[in-house]
């Protein structure tokens, strides 16, 4: 977020700020970042000289300004921003809860496409982020029969995920 705004940012340019951020004042080596940000996989290091672009961009960085991240020439970055939590914000001006997330439930995708003959699609992306979810330590994770229960009605997600109405239902949880 920069200035109360939530700042977009692609998949792999917030992974590689989620690793300098990490390691916050440590200089992180070219190799080390992109192994973290590209496991098991080999890319050139281009890709990581465009995420940093990206990131700079994304928080606002000038080249003769405030400085967030700094580039040791040949050998790697580091995130030298003075780090803080942001200030509190009143639930009620906030789109998303405040509280932390211990468990998630994928609900299935609704098929948009003009034919409406995409339903396999719609199902193996709801299926394959349910998979990647449970690799995160700690968050538990709705089981796809729990979630897929929802296909096609009209319930109100909101109200789906309140302990109240999935009480009773059969609800399971992936690990």
């Amino acid at each position: 977020m920069r200035e109360g705004r939530s700042i977009p940012l692609t998949g792999k340019a917030f992974e590689t700020l989620r690793v300098l951020v990490e390691r916050h004042g440590t200089l992180v080596s070219k190799r080390d970042l992109m192994s973290a940000v590209w496991p098991e996989t080999t890319v050139e290091e281009n890709n990581l000289d465009r995420n940093i672009s990206t990131v700079r961009k994304a928080l606002g960085e000038m080249p003769s300004g405030r400085q967030y991240i700094e580039t040791v020439p040949r050998v790697g970055y580091r995130f030298v921003a003075r780090l803080s939590a942001p200030p509190a914000k009143d639930v009620s001006d906030s789109p998303m809860p405040t509280h932390d997330i211990s468990a998630i439930a994928v609900l299935p995708f609704v098929d948009m496409s003009p034919a409406r003959d995409q339903d396999y699609l719609c199902e193996g992306l709801a299926e394959e982020l349910i998979n990647a979810l449970t690799h995160i330590d700690g968050l538990r994770v709705a089981a796809r029969t729990a979630s897929f229960q929802f296909r096609g009605t009209d319930a109100d997600v909101r109200a789906v995920g309140q302990p109240a109405f999935t009480a009773g239902r059969g609800a399971s949880i992936a690990r």
